[in-house]
């Protein structure tokens, strides 16, 4: 049963804007290293700003980090590496609800096994292809879909942070992630968006 926030939220959550953001963050060709990663991250940290939260957008030390001696490595070369992070600045001292993912995708290997270019994303019904669309594109645009319906209807505190790299997943079959054949329906990242929404107010106490 949903109390009266929770279904406010709900109605906030807006398929078709959801749908327009997956398709605008599938065409940055954010592969791991290289500048369209860290075009993605100032995109999502303008998106963040209009929701009036808190941005912290930093460039990383990289010589700093490498020279570290628990420094683990990297997947891939990079010259720049950007972290971002934000918060609610009215939440208070209590619970806080943590939202976080990953911006990069893997290339796209052998770009004749697409159907078509791989950055550009292709819609057939309510399913979108393309590199990045489930690993982790789709769970970007829940969490800010998830956000934006809070922060429209409750006083919510919420930290939403983007780096490099995390193991976390959104909406979309993982078998299919790094694939020629990686796609996601938009269904399903409306509802990881509600089931998101739903759970932040929950974990916060909210009424």
């Amino acid at each position: 049963m949903l109390n009266d926030v929770e279904a406010a939220v709900l109605a906030e959550i807006d398929e078709a804007a959801i749908g327009r953001t997956l398709l605008e963050l599938i065409a940055v060709p954010s592969v791991t290293g290289s500048a369209a990663e860290s075009e993605l991250q100032h995109l999502l940290a303008g998106r963040l700003e209009r929701l009036g939260l808190d941005v912290d957008l930093w460039s990383m030390d990289l010589e700093a980090l490498r020279a570290h001696p628990d420094f683990p490595g990297t997947e891939a070369e990079r010259e720049e590496a950007w972290g971002l992070a934000a918060v609610t600045s009215d939440g208070g001292d209590g619970p806080t609800f943590v939202m976080q993912g990953h911006v990069d995708v893997v290339p796209p290997g052998d770009v004749a096994a697409w159907d078509g270019d791989p950055f550009v994303p292709r819609v057939t019904g309510d399913v979108v292809h393309g590199r990045g669309a489930c690993d982790m594109k789709a769970g970007l645009v829940a969490h800010l879909a998830a956000l934006t319906a809070i922060r429209a209807a409750s006083d919510l505190r919420l930290y939403a942070g983007a780096g490099i790299p995390t193991l976390q997943f959104g909406p979309g079959d993982i078998r299919v992630a790094h694939s020629a054949g990686e796609r996601v329906s938009v269904g399903e990242v409306v509802g990881v968006a509600r089931v998101l929404a739903v759970t932040a107010l929950r974990a916060v106490g909210t009424q």
